[in-house]
């Protein structure tokens, strides 16, 4: 069986049945702690071998030498450390007999690190299962899943404990299994007993539940006591994928989410059982999991599923429109250097998979118009961690550009922190390897910002008095230019932009909080304190003006993909300070057609031989582009 957060593609483990003493070795598979003994509560020492998996922020993931389980051992930080202790404390309370979750075997702390040994458990996560259909679910299909999924929460909810991170990534799916037994629970880092409330732990901020689309409303309360309502919201958000191919929106109507808002023809009864489990009001929610249930078999089936072909139909005509034409644009082989930083969280998934989807029109059209292409695309990862950025370089054909997006994957939390956008920069400014000759682009894409700074100008940590003022002036002028670009009115914008607390002293109130706890090298090299040895956060505002000091032709655009006003506004700093334009991208069918249009700003008669290809939404979409390339063209 394979255990919570590891890669079900991957079974090393496999290799030490035989007993074979595993030495440490330097290769891909190892991790930190390959080759470590470890002595857990139950008395057994047990050496770990390779790197199964590396789960995210919060802990990796290791084979045991001559055991069929696996060890779950913290990272380095005191949010991991709550999250791994936290989980052993509810996986305790569940007990150690056989059931639709992950079992804990043993578990102790090495070196200070918790750790937990657990079953594996067989099968793929959802998430890889749901990733491989290619049309919503049928009727039959679809009851099967939601009812699969709800036995396998009721499992837990009779031990009075509410999992509160249940998404296609935390359960574990065997559709080989026997119907109705084919799930199973993973992942109790955030877990809390039915009636608790994140206020009543001293760890509460190390719990937080960041899970996008698939949380109902209420996970930001600390104050609200759980109830079984929280994950059967959860449920009906993974349903409403499987209806429609389509992360749920992070916050659903005033009614719940409602697939026939995406797909019209999908059926009603299914529809409204989706409503009912998310509706964002706790009293209008199924309040189990078996009235859940009970609710979804009352529902009557059509004789034909026409929701699937009407999928078909308007996905064909949705890929027909991505088809750009190259012949008729202008190749260059003046030297270009693109660089794409995306979150990687999984929000952004449906983003990162049009792009891969689509990758052979980006690609074609990049790499014929621009000869002289070097692309770097970066996706942000978490920023206490050693994976905080996956960073691919020296991109300059086709075949490297499909290589390395293929290497892309998604990254659990922290990617959309502020500390993951600042050191991107830092790293721009400081070591990147820009080419004097090119032209200069730096594209940032994302949906979210989880830090409060966003709804503050004050980025310019450390200035004050007349050289703030100065620094507060010239970004005034910058977003006077923006709202220009923008067609947006200068007062009225700039007065919407500097409310919420303008003048607040840096991003994160007290100075103390500028310290971090971090295991990366390179933002330990570049951002550690002399004189303390401390690391401190890189400062954003000032690694873009230094960025822009260098190379005063470079401009930064941004794809935002959220909902969130406060969101929204970093990435309209973010544009402003870069001297270019904020895309609001709502649908990811036109990722594509908006990178390519930014892209090809820089050349103004290809630009409007490409706005020719597109569709009025997405000529709208490139409205700030347009207006840039007519005010101010490149030259």
């Amino acid at each position: 069986m394979k255990i919570d957060g590891s890669n079900h593609n991957r079974t090393p483990y496999r290799n030490h049945a035989s007993g074979a003493r595993l030495e440490p070795r330097l290769n891909q598979m190892d991790g930190k702690w390959s080759g470590h003994q470890l002595e857990s509560n139950d008395g057994q020492v047990r050496q770990l071998g390779e790197l199964v998996e590396d789960s995210g922020g919060m802990a990796e993931i290791y084979s045991v030498i001559n055991s069929t389980d696996l060890c779950k051992i913290s990272r380095d930080t005191h949010v991991a450390k709550d999250n791994i202790k936290n989980e052993i404390r509810i996986l305790l309370q569940l007990g150690l007999e056989e059931g639709r979750r992950c079992r804990l075997v043993s578990s102790g702390v090495r070196l200070d690190h918790p750790f937990m040994i657990l079953q594996l458990v067989e099968g793929h996560d959802l998430h890889h299962f749901l990733k491989g259909q290619k049309k919503p679910f049928g009727f039959t299909d679809f009851v099967l899943m939601a009812t699969d999924l709800l036995l396998t929460i009721e499992d837990i909810h009779v031990m009075d404990i509410i999992h509160r991170d249940i998404k296609p990534k935390n359960i574990m799916y065997n559709p080989d299994n026997e119907e109705y037994y084919r799930s199973v629970s993973l992942d109790f880092g955030i877990s809390l007993e039915l009636g608790e409330a994140l206020i009543d732990l001293p760890t509460s901020k190390h719990l937080q539940c960041k899970s996008g689309g698939f949380s109902p409303p209420e996970a930001a309360d600390e104050r609200q006591s759980v109830t079984e309502a929280f994950d059967v919201y959860s449920v009906g958000a993974i349903m409403y994928y499987c209806a429609t191919m389509k992360n749920p929106p992070n916050v659903p109507s005033d009614l719940g989410l409602h697939p026939r808002a995406e797909l019209n023809s999908f059926h009603k009864g299914l529809n409204d059982w989706i409503a009912n489990c998310t509706h964002p009001l706790l009293k209008l929610r199924f309040k189990t999991a078996r009235e859940a249930i009970d609710a979804l078999h009352l529902i009557e089936p059509p004789e034909v599923d026409v929701w699937i072909d009407d999928f078909a139909i308007n996905n064909n005509k949705i890929v027909n429109n991505r088809n750009y034409t190259v012949d008729t644009l202008n190749s260059s082989s003046q030297p270009f250097d693109l660089v794409i930083v995306m979150d990687s969280t999984e929000t952004m998934e449906p983003h990162l998979f049009k792009m891969k989807q689509d990758l052979e029109q980006l690609a074609n059209l990049l790499f014929s118009v621009y000869t002289n292409l070097k692309i770097t695309v970066i996706g942000l990862g978490d920023y206490e961690s050693v994976d905080i950025l996956q960073k691919i370089d020296g991109i300059t054909t086709r075949k490297k550009l499909e290589n390395a997006f293929k290497k892309m994957k998604t990254i659990p939390g922290g990617g959309d922190d502020a500390e993951a956008y600042e050191f991107v920069f830092s790293i721009l400014a400081r070591t990147h390897r820009w080419r004097e000759d090119a032209l200069k682009l730096t594209l940032v894409i994302g949906d979210s910002f989880s830090h409060g700074f966003s709804n503050r100008l004050p980025y310019q940590r450390g200035a004050w008095g007349e050289e703030r003022e100065a620094i507060v002036e010239t970004f005034k002028q910058q977003f006077h230019l923006y709202c220009d670009r923008h067609g947006g009115h200068r007062q009225n914008d700039w007065t919407r932009f500097e409310t919420h607390n303008f003048k607040a002293r840096d991003n994160h109130g007290a100075k103390g909080s500028q310290i971090i706890d971090t295991n990366n090298p390179l933002l330990k090299k570049l951002h550690t304190q002399s004189e303390t040895g401390h690391v401190h956060r890189p400062n954003i505002d000032k690694a873009i003006c230094i960025m822009k000091d260098r190379h005063p032709e470079m401009n930064i655009h941004t794809l935002y993909c959220g909902t969130s006003p406060l969101s929204s506004k970093f990435f309209q700093y973010l544009a402003v300070r870069g001297e270019g334009v904020k895309l609001n991208l709502s649908e990811e069918n036109d990722i594509v057609a908006a990178l390519c249009g930014l892209v090809l700003a820089y050349d103004p008669e290809n630009y409007e031989l490409f706005l020719e290809e597109l569709n009025d939404e997405q000529t709208s979409l490139l409205q700030p582009a347009t207006t840039m390339v007519q005010t101010r063209p490149f030259e």
